[in-house]
């Protein structure tokens, strides 16, 4: 188990911020569960992150069979849910858990401003790849402003029904809302499923640039956002901003609580976590943390007679 003295623990503030450690006590390190990771790749033999990736990672956009992440963005956001504790780079939420990743982005986008974007039929079949591979959770730090259509939510109800549970990031615009696909999260078709994740930072301030809970405040947290530290080889790391990288910590927290309590549904993981928020802003949910703040100490106290905890050490 990570020591809080040690170097990989100290350097990322979130995992602090979260509270962590408490599931890392009882054991619960996301071992067994694999999360999916929708996103631009992973570069496979990375030197900190490389023992949890999945061999099962893919590229999912037709004709390129090319998984390895060309822009760095699915490396890092993969770093904050599964880097492990191996005296090196960082730590992740759920460090021994197994990244499916599915590269799924392409370069021709509408807005010249992006490096990369998506397509919502890629997207579509990266839910079903996800599922078919065993992933529990998937994580989908991505976005933009309108809904995906009826192929993606056709996935995204396939992958709900199945039992797969999901963290979207909430989006980087200052808005009142969460952009899509984060504001499915309060569509009823997925209601319980999802939950969209905006950024703080270490002062536990919602961040300028995170969009706000909004229309989505019952099924919103906020989780670290602000200078975290990822993807680290060699003697350099990357210190990132976004709700890319809040949400994946909701990712991990998933893990734990899925490893944890192996009778919980993946909805009932999601319920806890949004009932055990910790209190942020105006008193109970409001529209700019919705929820709180993600707390997995809150999380992993008793959660009743359905499940018991895995043995510590286990």
């Amino acid at each position: 188990m990570p020591s809080e003295a040690s170097r990989e623990y100290q350097r990322n503030w979130g995992v602090g911020d979260t509270n962590a450690f408490a599931a890392w006590r009882t054991g619960a390190t996301g071992r067994g569960i694999t999360v999916g990771v929708v996103d631009s790749g992973i570069r496979m033999n990375h030197q900190d992150l490389g023992a949890n990736i999945s061999p099962l990672s893919t590229d999912i956009v037709a004709g390129r069979n090319q998984r390895e992440d060309q822009d760095g963005h699915g490396t890092r956001v993969s770093s904050v849910i599964a880097a492990p504790f191996n005296d090196y780079g960082t730590v992740g939420v759920a460090f021994n858990s197994t990244i499916l990743s599915i590269r799924a982005d392409v370069s021709d986008c509408t807005k010249p401003e992006d490096k990369i974007c998506f397509k919502s039929s890629d997207l579509a079949r990266a839910l079903d790849y996800a599922v078919q591979n065993g992933a529990r959770v998937i994580n989908l730090s991505l976005g933009g402003e309108s809904p995906l259509g009826a192929q993606f939510e056709a996935a995204l109800l396939r992958a709900v029904n199945a039992g797969v549970v999901f963290a979207i990031a909430a989006g980087n615009e200052e808005g009142a809302n969460p952009e899509w696909p984060g504001r499915y999260a309060s569509d009823s078709r997925f209601l319980g499923a999802i939950i969209v994740t905006g950024a703080h930072d270490k002062a536990q301030r919602i961040a300028d640039f995170s969009n706000r809970a909004g229309v989505s405040q019952n099924v919103f947290l906020s989780a670290p956002g602000v200078d975290v530290i990822v993807d680290c080889e060699g003697d350099s790391c990357w210190r990132v901003n976004g709700t890319s990288f809040a949400s994946p910590a909701v990712a991990g927290a998933l893990a734990l609580l899925l490893e944890a309590f192996p009778n919980l549904t993946g909805r009932q993981a999601v319920d806890i976590l949004l009932r055990t928020g910790r209190e942020a802003g105006d008193p109970g949910t409001d529209v700019v943390y919705g929820r709180g703040l993600l707390d997995i100490g809150r999380a992993f106290q008793p959660v009743g007679a359905t499940s018991a905890p895995m043995a510590n050490g286990a």
